[in-house]
């Protein structure tokens, strides 16, 4: 079967969440951020997170009608499907490198006052 992520594959995506049916924007947004909070908060594979964040999307609906399989099941992890892994840049890295950059434009503006002077 021919669908958008096999495109998204064959550019070099490692991995992905898709679908191959068209699913409700109003239950896959629910079961999207779910999943995002299932896996980078609580740091689970992309597998896992989604697992729960169907289960919880289940749990939490409150019409019957929205619980239904069609709206909840067609999504699935493609790929690569390990736990997040921050690379977040340490706050010190950031301070260090901007308070470098704020001296740099201090001197370079200093001397340009003294050269023009």
């Amino acid at each position: 079967m021919r669908t958008l992520s096999r495109a998204f594959a064959y550019a070099g995506c490692p991995s992905m969440i898709a679908s191959s049916w068209n699913i409700p924007d109003q239950s896959s947004q629910k079961i999207f951020l779910n999943f995002c909070n299932e896996f980078i908060n609580n740091n689970h594979p992309k597998d896992v997170a989604l697992q729960n964040a169907k289960l919880k999307y289940i749990e939490n609906v409150k019409d019957e009608n929205a619980a239904l399989v069609h709206k909840w099941t067609l999504t699935t992890a493609i790929g690569n499907i390990d736990k997040y892994e921050s690379t977040k840049t340490p706050y010190w890295v950031l301070i260090g490198g901007g308070t470098f950059l704020l001296l740099l434009l201090f001197f370079f503006v200093r001397r340009r006052k003294s050269l023009h002077s």
